[in-house]
This record gives C-alpha cells, sequence and structure tokens, in this order.
C-alpha cells in the first residue's frame, strides 16, 4: 500500500515481544518502522512537564501512572513520525497485537473506503475493539474467512492496540492531545465521542496477546499500574460516562436522520 506508513511500538527490553509482532507484520505482508517505546520508568524532566496532574484530577478523577504517560507519548511520537511523511494513512500497532489472517485484505479495502468517503471527514479507525452502544454500520468488507462490518462509532472504543490514522485526524490530534491528562486510549475516546470522528469494525481484525504484559506501557489497563484516585472518582467516572453517552446517542439520531 504505497499511501501507508506503519509503526510499531515496542520497548527496547521487550525483545521477544519485538519478534513475535515482527513475524505476525511481516506474515501480513506489511513494511514498518518500529518506534522506541517511552520507557515510563524513566521519564525525563521533559516528558513529564507534559503531563498535568492537576487536570488528570479534574477530568479523570486520577493521576496517571509512568506507564501511562509512557503509552502516550509513544503514540504521539508515533503520530510525529506519520505527519513527517507524505502519506495519507498512518498505521500504529502495539506489540501485543494478533492480526487477522486476511488483515492485509480488510486494511486495503478499509483505505478504499476511506478514499472514497472523504467528504465525510473520518480521522481515525479503531482496528481492535468493537463499539459497545451507538454506533451505524457502514460497510461490510467480505474476505476468505468472514465479513468485517465497518461502523461509525458514535460511542468510540478504548484500546489503542491498532489504531489507523487519515492524515487530518492525525493533525487534528497532535493539535488538541496536550497536556496530557488522561490515559491514551480513554483520551481518543472522549474526543472522538466529541467530535463524532471515528469508525471500529463491529468483528475487529485486531486483537491482542493474552500474554501478561512484560511493561508499563502496554499494561495500562492494569491496576497495578493506575495513579492514585481522587475521592470523588467514581463520581467523575460517572458523570463522564453520562456525558460522553448524551453525547454518543446525540450525535446517532443527527447522523440517522441526515440519512432520511
Amino acid at each position: 500500500m504505497s499511501n501507508l506508513a506503519t509503526y510499531l511500538i515496542n520497548l527496547d527490553r521487550a525483545t521477544e515481544r519485538l519478534l513475535s509482532a515482527e513475524t505476525k507484520i511481516n506474515r501480513a505482508g506489511l513494511q514498518y518502522e518500529r518506534i522506541t517505546a517511552v520507557d515510563g520508568s524513566k521519564l525525563t524532566r521533559q516528558q513529564k512537564g507534559q503531563y498535568n496532574e492537576a487536570l488528570a484530577y479534574k477530568h479523570f478523577g486520577r493521576s496517571l501512572s509512568g506507564g501511562e504517560i509512557g503509552c502516550y507519548l509513544s503514540h504521539v511520537n508515533a503520530v510525529d513520525l506519520f505527519l513527517k511523511t507524505d502519506m495519507e494513512y498512518g498505521l500504529v500497532l502495539e506489540d501485543d497485537i494478533k492480526l487477522d489472517c486476511d488483515f492485509n485484505s480488510v486494511l486495503q479495502e478499509l483505505i478504499e473506503f476511506l478514499n472514497s468517503h472523504k467528504e465525510s471527514g473520518y480521522d481515525i479507525v479503531n482496528l481492535c475493539n468493537e463499539p459497545k452502544k451507538s454506533y451505524n454500520q457502514l460497510h461490510t468488507i467480505a474476505v476468505t474467512n468472514g465479513n468485517f462490518d465497518l461502523c461509525r462509532a458514535h460511542f468510540f472504543p478504548v484500546r489503542t492496540t491498532a489504531i489507523l490514522w487519515t492524515r487530518q485526524g492525525a493533525e487534528k490530534f497532535r493539535a488538541a492531545c496536550h497536556p496530557i491528562h488522561s490515559p491514551v486510549d480513554q483520551f481518543l475516546k472522549d474526543w472522538c465521542i466529541e467530535n463524532d470522528n471515528g469508525l471500529c469494525f463491529l468483528n475487529p481484525p485486531v486483537t491482542h496477546t493474552d500474554a501478561e504484559s512484560q511493561i508499563d506501557f502496554i499494561s495500562q489497563h492494569s491496576k497495578a499500574t493506575r495513579g492514585t484516585r481522587a475521592t470523588n472518582y467514581f463520581i467523575r467516572k460517572q458523570l463522564r460516562s453520562l456525558r460522553n453517552n448524551r453525547t454518543a446517542q446525540k450525535s446517532c439520531r443527527a447522523y440517522e436522520k441526515s440519512l432520511e
């Protein structure tokens, strides 16, 4: 795919993960560039300065761990590298990926769909998690071993194991991503719900391995790597959830009305 740049985020010490991910990516017929993940246990003063703990407590209800900050910065670095190219699309993979055997075919048709719907302004595709609510099916990709249903995800799912960026989406993300105040997958969820700019699959072509993470960077969903919670954490979490639900439902209704 001549208009696609692919990046694999991997910690220097996670050599086994690199070999595993490399095998899967090569099997899918993709050329990629490895990006050294930001090590959350070795953050520099400059890297720590990009994180706003007060805003994290206010918006997210808790502080972030070093691993979560490192994961966020790693994805920012991947987007920066993509934007330095002249490619139209950027595929960012974490090193715990499991790719469907038809991944290359799915990716090619997905890019063809995006090329033919540029007027819709889609910014990002979550390739690794399905929508839980508030979505509209857009297109079915038929491949050898089944179908993959692409949808507009008004309620964008979490996880960043595999993300496809459009150039305009990457530019928008880069303009909005600082200061850091939530894990990157939660930021993308909130950002996409607010802007109604994300897609995903009902049956994702990428999943993640079940192996225990070796690194803080990947273990952003582990309780052991979470920061300290505010006393009103659960209230803030519930309010954020209610706000996101209302926004997603409103976007879904507006989209369905536009089809009438």
